[in-house]
């Protein structure tokens, strides 16, 4: 076992990768482009795989998180800094859209003061940030094979139970789940090693996962399930999908220096 502490610049072009990706996943659904298109529709391929390629940001930022405090000591001030930016950016796009005359109303902006009682993730990455140092200090001393059995068994109950809600995973949108994907990362970092394949490989598998995603969606009534059935956090092929990009991302060796300096400050 061993952590390497020198700068990933994989990691910030992930993180990167992850905050697009939740602008596109709230503007293809919040903003009503996806429940209004029928599979009949010309741009439903396009849209969805959109969809589909974007789902993995919640699972990607999870195992930065697990991933980086390998790597990190635990500030628990980490937490308070958490909740005032939230309540900040909260209350400051709220009164801003609201003074600019957009469509917002006055019970919007006073919700917008009390941002944890609306922001699931914020919420759930509190739970996650609380429980790290006891991860972290676990996983650093258990034996490799160990770990790397409680994850499989983790994922495995995890995207199977989850599938008929009996593990109140609510499909990925909570702590549990996000402790499950903080291991993944933290076991990566720990141990390198552990799939030799060429970073492109895992880029593949990204791609390859998320066109059968779709394509599964586009036939969900075949299987008598719903469509959103394939495209949930928990989801095998979601798991996967996220698995495999964040494995890119941190084997992608950024050499060039305008990358390296403009990166960090991006992210």
């Amino acid at each position: 076992m061993k952590t390497n502490n020198e700068r990933n610049y994989g990691i910030d072009l992930l993180r990167i990768f992850s905050m697009v990706s939740v602008v596109i996943l709230h503007n293809l659904y919040q903003g009503g482009i996806l429940p209004q298109l029928k599979t009949n529709n010309p741009n439903w391929w396009q849209f969805w795989l959109l969809e589909n390629l974007a789902i993995v940001a919640v699972n990607v930022f999870a195992m930065i998180t697990g991933y980086v405090s390998m790597m990190h000591r635990f500030k628990s001030d980490r937490v308070l800094q958490v909740v005032f930016q939230t309540i900040f950016w909260s209350v400051t796009v709220s009164v801003t859209l609201y003074q600019l005359r957009m469509p917002i109303s006055v019970e919007t902006v006073k919700a917008s003061f009390y941002p944890l009682a609306q922001f699931w993730y914020v919420n759930a990455y509190i739970g996650l940030f609380l429980l790290s140092p006891v991860l972290a200090f676990g996983v650093k001393h258990v034996s490799r094979r160990t770990f790397k059995r409680l994850l499989v068994v983790l994922l495995i109950v995890s995207a199977g139970l989850d599938a008929g809600s009996h593990f109140f995973l609510l499909n990925g949108y909570t702590a549990y789940w996000l402790v499950v994907m903080y291991l993944v990362g933290a076991y990566i970092q720990l141990y390198p090693d552990a799939i030799r394949w060429k970073p492109v490989a895992f880029l593949g598998i990204y791609f390859l996962m998320a066109c059968l995603s779709t394509y599964l969606q586009w036939n969900a009534g075949w299987f008598h399930t719903d469509k959103w059935w394939f495209i949930r956090y928990t989801s095998p092929f979601v798991i996967v999908e996220a698995i495999a990009i964040f494995i890119w991302g941190v084997r992608l060796r950024i050499k060039n220096r305008l990358l390296r300096a403009i990166l960090p400050r991006l992210q």
